[in-house]
């Protein structure tokens, strides 16, 4: 069966699964706890599905933001919450497996304080530039890079767009300043104010800057060309075998009863497979990932061995900047 007819189906029997799972919850609302800033990716993220799961199924869902400490104070809270299937953490790759590559000690383990309950989004990156940086390509943006090394600086604003960017180092064997940032916002204020020379963002994120001319975007962390930035390669044609997307998911507090997880699991891909709320995530770059329980774990343990593997290799030292 084709992926679309999966959702389809889904969709078409949204009413009677969301029926079906509130019998396995409790009667309280559901709680989804955001470790960033409203506005941010994955507040609008929550906030959507928060709003077509109360729609759906009647359930109340809310949404409290616990940003700071790089969004490990709000995966803490949910590490540390009862396991009765009111409380979720929007997590991914940046409070999962890049936290978990990037940090020496955290206050929960990236996979074991933690129940998978659904895949949410996949997202590509793109690399972007300051505008006036002499380059117009990733051929020319390396070749530049490895005349200067270690004086070209790239920002990220969390942990995925930092693995992104370690990743490029490591396979165009370039030497790169990495300036650390607390969010997007403040890393792409700095990327249009000409004070980073680069960094690696989603791809509705870095628009407006390429709109307003305070940024060029050289190449896409997929490997086909986005439709927004038809003139930027993949990067993948220059370095074979580049490419990253970060991921987006709910995952429930260790302990939290398996019934409960499939419960909340079948609320949150009937939203996810709504044509309304996937236009919104094709307006944000966005491909829904409503991937089951056991797909997301394996994905996360394989994606933290990935980032560890990558830490290790470059040298880095878990907990520097």
């Amino acid at each position: 069966m084709q992926r679309r007819d999966v959702l389809r189906c889904a969709l078409a029997l949204a009413p009677s699964l969301a029926g079906d799972a509130m019998a396995e919850l409790p009667e309280r609302p559901i709680r989804i706890v955001v470790p960033s800033p409203p506005g941010q990716g994955g507040d609008t993220l929550s906030r959507l599905l928060a709003a077509k799961v109360t729609e759906q199924s009647g359930r109340t869902v809310i949404v409290e933001n616990r940003p700071g400490g790089d969004m490990i104070i709000g995966a803490t809270q949910v590490a540390q919450a009862a396991p009765d299937g009111t409380t979720l953490l929007f997590s991914g790759t940046t409070v999962s497996s890049a936290a978990g590559a990037l940090h020496a000690k955290l206050p929960y383990d990236p996979l074991e304080s933690f129940a998978p309950v659904v895949g949410v989004s996949l997202v590509a990156y793109v690399l972007a530039v300051r505008k006036d940086l002499p380059v117009y390509n990733v051929p020319e943006l390396i070749a530049l890079a490895r005349s200067r090394p270690g004086q070209l600086s790239f920002g990220s604003g969390n942990q995925s767009g930092r693995m992104a960017g370690e990743l490029f180092k490591s396979m165009a064997g370039i030497d790169l300043l990495h300036v650390p940032y607390q969010g997007v916002a403040k890393a792409a204020h700095d990327l249009a104010a000409g004070r980073i020379d680069m960094m690696f963002n989603g791809t509705m994120t870095t628009r407006p800057l390429v709109d307003s001319g305070q940024a060029r975007v050289l190449g896409t962390s997929a490997r086909k060309r986005d439709p927004l930035y038809p003139d930027a390669a993949p990067i993948d044609e220059t370095l074979r075998g580049y490419s990253f997307f970060a991921w987006t998911s709910l995952v429930a507090p260790r302990g939290t009863p398996q019934p409960v997880v499939q419960a909340l699991n079948t609320l949150f891909t009937a939203a996810l497979s709504d044509p309304a709320i996937q236009a919104r995530f094709a307006e944000g770059g966005l491909v829904p990932w409503p991937v089951p329980p056991a797909e997301l774990a394996a994905n996360a343990r394989a994606d933290l061995a990935k980032w560890r593997r990558l830490v290790q290799q470059a040298g880095i030292v878990p907990g520097a900047p």
